[in-house]
């Protein structure tokens, strides 16, 4: 079982059954295992892996699923616990947060004067006015 699989398949079991279920456990145990593997010249039985991977191999919790932009074909497992996953929580106020910022910005850029600023404009006007100068003296 390669480390990341085992992190992976331990993120997700705790993400649906919580720290203190026999899943999590056991995922724990078998990624601390994997950390020592070369070490200890442990391996994983490969009936054991490949159930691991059946039971949440494709399987992603919803904050992941969220960030990317493509998640077609892949299962997506939301949280259904009593109080809301923390990760799930941050990625739903993020989006939020971006949504009325967005919002905020398109408001303030169509409420605003296309007239051009005098002190932004300035600097460019008079060394246009000077260059225009130079050259009917001939400079």
């Amino acid at each position: 079982m390669l480390r990341s699989s085992a992190s992976k398949f331990h993120d997700l079991a705790v993400y649906e059954h919580g720290y203190a279920s026999a899943a999590a456990i056991r995922l724990a145990y078998m990624f601390t295992t994997c950390l020592n593997a070369s070490k200890m010249r442990l391996q994983l039985k490969p009936h054991v892996f490949e159930a691991d991977c059946k039971s949440c191999g494709k399987c992603k919790p919803y904050y992941m699923a969220a960030l990317e932009q493509n998640i077609k074909g892949q299962e997506v497992l939301k949280c259904k616990g009593s109080t809301p996953y923390i990760l799930d929580a941050l990625v739903d106020e993020g989006r939020r947060l971006r949504d009325d910022f967005l919002k905020h910005y398109s408001i303030l850029r169509s409420s605003s004067t296309n007239s051009p600023n005098h002190n932004l404009t300035s600097p460019y006007l008079s060394t246009s006015c000077r260059a225009t100068q130079a050259l009917h003296k001939g400079f």
